[in-house]
């Protein structure tokens, strides 16, 4: 719909025009559906093991520990933090007598994900819990195995003694002994440590479950870690800590330390930044060989847990038991892990419609069984990948077939103002609102609209000056200043989208197999939100502007326009 206004008959104009506002009308209805329906689809995703649960094994034989062990969880504790000895004394004592090494983690680096993943030993696309936290809600109850469910059946005394959160993701039998708090400052884990350290004294616990948060509440609402209570929170979790090594006799029980999730400078999690995705792993105790050791994942610690207290590897385990920190290996851990793997890739393969024929090695099961998976959930989400990439190519190579058509200098100024957008966005979004391209600043869909809305504004700005200021809408008749105006929208839109397209064609809009991939979904949301914000604010300036064109033209007695001569100076409308 490209053409020179000026040469237009009128009623042509008009019919053009409608075309445009249809087709502006179209793409805000897209971009409003898809990053609706997104979002939802990350707070409502499920695992594809929910309805295809893995058969549970048989436990490890040969344990390397008859005690107990002590599960510390400090939410949010970033390993730079874990590791200052000014600020965690009581972690530096032990690292010295214990093992220590970083995790790493995936997005979305939230604590309900975070929490299911240590429990399950799997990532948030399978382990049955939420993948997002919950809003103005309790999470949701695990659908899946774990190492709390593993100890009940091993005849082991599971306690917890935390938020109230955990009260929600797991069935009330799971504990023999519990307390929940609502509470989530440094006052409220006093509480929560108190009932650890009674426990442990009464010996009334074999696997007991810490959750301390005072550290993540002050990364929420207290500056976060660039904050000055920041140092003192982590501070008094490290004197708590204190409190139950002390309750223990690490002669022969296992004090195990960790974070779900780190924080970003000014406090807040969710995204891919490397200060959120590693946390500090300390063990220490009777079974535990002392010394540092190189990184390993988040999904190690459950089947590590597992290993050590001699329960069966929770069934959807994705990890591998750590046990280069362990005095010895378990005469049992090989044949049990090879099985637990290979059942948990045969039911991945029955969840998603592939055949389940998978045998895993011996000699290296998880990494395997980790390929396995990869290439069935690949091989699942190709079919769609195909058509939605045909689809985006046809739709992109009809546009840029109609812009090369429509080559010319005022094309030229629309390129440039699609560009002045995107820095004008940019650089009011990275360096005004001084916000992170991830979900770790967001505390809630509002702040995320609302700020993404005026960065998208003020490139606009940026981006229609630049265009305008070459076409001269108002100097035109007022159906051809509105084109005028759809023209710069539609090569912004087209330049701005491409993020868009390359998420829809990676991820989809919802799929069942898998979580998205979060970066390309991060700039592919964004972009709608952008396309939306674009589109309405359009056709807003396009009325504004043939309204002054038809305003300008009756003070001038309506001459006629100009003819342009070539078709290079032609106007690219909608």
């Amino acid at each position: 719909m490209f053409a020179n206004p000026h040469a237009r008959p009128r009623s042509r104009a008009r019919w053009h025009l409608l075309l445009s506002v249809t087709a502006l009308l179209l793409v805000a209805a897209g971009c409003f559906v898809s990053a609706t329906r997104i979002m939802d689809g990350l707070y409502a995703y499920a695992s594809p093991l929910n309805q295809h649960p893995v058969p549970t094994g048989e436990p490890v034989s040969g344990t390397p520990s008859q005690g107990r062990l002590v599960l510390v969880m400090v939410d949010g504790l970033r390993v730079d933090t874990a590791t200052d000895e000014k600020v965690m004394p009581t972690l530096a004592r032990l690292r010295e007598q214990g093992a220590f090494r970083v995790l790493h983690s995936h997005a979305p680096s939230y604590s309900a994900p975070g929490w299911a993943v240590l429990g399950t030993g799997a990532w948030p696309d399978l382990n049955g819990g939420e993948a997002m936290n919950p809003e103005g809600t309790d999470p949701l109850r695990w659908q899946q195995d774990n190492i709390f469910a593993a100890s009940g059946d091993a005849g082991l005394r599971a306690a917890i003694t935390g938020n109230d959160w955990w009260r929600s993701m797991l069935p009330p039998q799971t504990w023999a002994q519990s307390y929940f708090t609502l509470g989530e400052d440094t006052a409220a884990d006093a509480v929560v440590v108190s009932h650890a350290v009674e426990w442990l004294e009464q010996d009334q616990v074999d696997l007991l479950m810490v959750d301390l948060n005072g550290v993540d509440h002050t990364g929420h609402d207290q500056g976060g870690p660039d904050g000055t209570s920041w140092p003192v929170a982590a501070h008094a979790a490290d004197a708590q800590i204190a409190e139950i090594a002390d309750a223990l006799d690490l002669s022969r029980d296992t004090l195990l330390v960790v974070s779900d999730h780190g924080h970003i400078g000014p406090g807040g999690h969710g995204g891919t930044e490397p200060e959120v995705v590693t946390e500090p792993l300390l063990l220490v105790g009777g079974p535990i060989k002392p010394g540092p050791y190189p990184d390993a994942e988040q999904v190690d610690v459950a089947p590590t847990i597992a290993t050590i207290l001699g329960t069966r590897l929770p069934a959807v385990s994705q990890g591998q038991p750590l046990t280069d920190m362990l005095t010895e290996v378990p005469t049992g851990l090989t044949s049990a892990l090879t099985a637990q793997q290979q059942e948990l890739a045969r039911s991945h393969a029955r969840a998603l419609g592939r055949p389940d024929d998978y045998r895993a090695p011996a000699d290296d099961p998880v990494a395997a069984t980790r390929a396995e998976m990869a290439s069935t959930t690949a091989a699942a989400m190709l079919p769609g990948r195909w058509w939605r990439g045909l689809l985006a190519a046809v739709v992109l190579v009809a546009a840029g077939f109609v812009l090369w058509r429509q080559r010319g200098r005022l094309l030229a100024a629309y390129v440039l103002g699609a560009l002045a957008f995107l820095a004008g966005f940019h650089l009011c979004y990275s360096l005004v609102f001084a916000k992170p391209y991830s979900l770790s600043w967001i505390e809630g869909t509002g702040a995320l609209i609302g700020t993404v809305a005026a960065a998208t504004l003020v490139g606009l700005a940026c981006g229609l000056t630049v265009s305008l200021l070459a076409a001269r809408p108002w100097q035109r008749r007022p159906a051809d200043a509105a084109l005028c105006v759809f023209g710069a929208t539609a090569v912004i839109l087209l330049i701005a989208g491409l993020p868009a397209v390359v998420s829809l064609v990676f991820n989809g809009i919802a799929s069942p197999y898998t979580l998205p991939e979060m970066h390309t979904t991060w700039f592919g949301f964004t972009a709608m939100l952008q396309g939306l914000v674009v589109t309405l604010t359009g056709l807003l300036v396009a009325a504004v502007m043939a309204t002054v064109a038809a305003v300008s033209g009756r003070r001038k007695g309506s001459p006629a326009p100009p003819q342009i001569a070539s078709r290079r100076e032609a106007v690219p409308g909608v």
